[in-house]
């Protein structure tokens, strides 16, 4: 909350006006918590949130659509000012019925023999895991693509 209120008042250097942010659709999980307090504080500044993949938000940022973006994976082809401010871990998940569940330090070699449901292409979680399966030479079935972490803890 403290780096929001300010970057906020850097960019706009006054207590109101219009904040609009474009974040990964992890983020989702906790901006709304952080924006609750921020606007009980600054309750002339109206804000809009814009959710979407880690593309979108690039491109998004290219064309400086928002004034601040919350993404895991920093653009390299754009020069930008970057304020890391939360961890944002990856895990593999499955149901506690399949085999591997009650197992522990698990090989990327044994997880690349199973089946995945996985985010779009276009999403930083699906960039960030083929990026290290990659440097691993490993490759993986994706035998089911879905655009919402909620529709693959569904799955």
């Amino acid at each position: 909350l403290e780096q929001l209120e300010m970057k906020v008042a850097d960019l706009k250097g006054m207590k109101q006006g219009h904040l609009r942010l474009s974040v990964i659709t992890t983020a989702k999980y906790f901006m709304p918590r952080m924006l609750g307090p921020f606007c009980r504080i600054y309750p002339g500044i109206d804000v809009s949130l814009t959710v979407t993949n880690h593309e979108r938000v690039i491109d998004r940022l290219a064309n400086n659509q928002d004034d601040l973006y919350v993404m895991s994976q920093l653009p390299e082809h754009l020069e930008i000012n970057a304020h890391p401010f939360l961890d944002n871990p990856l895990v593999v998940v499955a149901p506690a019925t399949h085999p591997l569940a009650k197992e522990r330090n698990i090989t990327l070699e044994r997880l690349a023999e199973e089946p995945f449901i996985m985010r779009e292409p276009g999403s930083g979680t699906r960039r960030a895991i083929q990026s290290m399966l990659d440097q691993q030479n490993l490759v993986v079935k994706v035998r089911l693509e879905l655009g919402s972490n909620e529709a693959i803890k569904q799955a």
